[in-house]
């Protein structure tokens, strides 16, 4: 009778510790960060909400004129907010135009391009896409320019309509910021804004837009 309890314990034991073995392989599956299955990359965490420090992108303005644009018209409300948070005013330190040509601009200005089709946004306005890259080919043509290049819209604001003026601007940039968390919903989910920038054009990512605050205020003022 004492050997088959002291058989009947030992079972018990061995079961407890199989079921405390699953629970915690399951956690570590769960929760481990970088082992989920998400559709694109991943970015590495330590890539990400990371704010400008590069001196040679500090104030990049100077004492040219800084303009805002939303190539796309998917509009210019977050980053105006940005600007009057780092202390500008519109009109006076900054100037919001979507129909911002390349003729309106001077070498030494800087022009920050918001990408980002919307189709709301070209109806309204009566322009079509193709009119919208042509403007975009335009600016970031011009001689002496500062092209800083801003993505806010995540996965939902890529596509046929958005990439080909993406792939327009971003090359011609001397600074890329998007959003993108590394979730497969950001706007680099496929590689794209990586492949673009490659070796050459600094590309920095947000978890989300909020967190790009201190980093346009390092670009824009001095």
């Amino acid at each position: 009778m004492k050997n088959l309890l002291k058989i009947l314990a030992l079972v018990l034991v061995f079961a407890m510790t199989a079921v405390m073995f699953v629970a915690c392989d399951k956690d570590n599956n769960d929760n481990g960060g970088n082992s989920g299955s998400g559709d694109g990359p991943q970015t590495p965490v330590a890539t990400v909400d990371s704010t400008i420090s590069d001196a040679a992108l500090k104030n990049m303005v100077g004492n040219g004129n800084l303009y805002v644009t939303d190539v796309g018209l998917s509009g210019t409300g977050t980053v105006k907010q940005f600007l009057t948070r780092s202390g500008l005013t519109e009109n006076t330190d900054f100037t919001i135009s979507n129909t911002l040509t390349a003729s309106e601009v001077n070498a030494g200005d800087t022009v920050i391009i918001v990408l980002g089709t919307s189709q709301k946004g070209l109806g309204g306005a009566g322009v079509s896409q193709a009119d919208e890259l042509a403007r975009a080919q335009a600016l970031v043509a011009k001689e002496g320019i500062n092209i800083i290049a801003v993505h806010t819209g995540g996965k939902g604001y890529r596509g046929e309509s958005s990439d080909p003026i993406i792939s327009a601007v971003v090359p011609a940039a001397e600074v890329v910021l998007i959003v993108d968390a590394g979730d497969g919903e950001g706007g680099d989910y496929d590689g794209l804004f990586t492949s673009l920038c490659g070796s050459n054009v600094p590309l920095y990512k947000f978890s989300k837009a909020a967190n790009m605050l201190a980093s346009i205020g390092f670009l824009v003022k001095a």
